[in-house]
């Protein structure tokens, strides 16, 4: 079965350098979006979702296949996946994994507990070299066909 590349397309900051990338290196590209989120050019696989909580997330979920790479930013999707024996990785290129999961969860909902008290961490925001760490790992994992 061939890889494919899954994309939630909503929160995902590099989706036309990805697209690019994905066309140069013949990637077989699915992107999730909400239809609030319309993208120019739907050459690729495109799935326009109803808006709504975790639709977009569900309905990867319910495409992704086992060895099949995921980008998103979603611990919670990231979990789905993994129990799918499919990979996750975030924005950034860092590996979502069984052995990191649940402290990322643990993470996310101490953030939401410290956001009800108004005290919310500051994000980090991507860097170059968070970019770079996401496109060499896309190239690495589609280069092993």
């Amino acid at each position: 079965m061939m890889k494919r590349l899954l994309i939630d397309g909503d929160g995902c900051p590099y989706l036309s350098k990805i697209r690019t990338l994905a066309k140069e290196q013949d990637i077989d590209l699915y992107i999730y979006l909400d239809d609030a989120h319309p993208l120019k050019d739907d050459d690729e696989h495109i799935f326009y979702i109803d808006q709504g909580k975790d639709h977009v997330d569900m309905a990867i979920v319910r495409d992704v296949r086992k060895d099949d790479l995921v980008i998103t930013q979603d611990y919670g999707l990231a979990t789905l996946v993994l129990s799918k024996q499919a990979l996750a990785i975030n924005t950034r290129g860092e590996d979502y994994t069984q052995d990191n999961i649940e402290a990322l969860l643990m993470q996310r909902y101490m953030s939401m507990q410290l956001r009800k008290i108004r005290r919310a961490p500051n994000m980090k925001k991507s860097t170059k070299k968070d970019e770079e760490r996401l496109f060499k790992k896309i190239l690495a994992y589609f280069s092993q066909k």
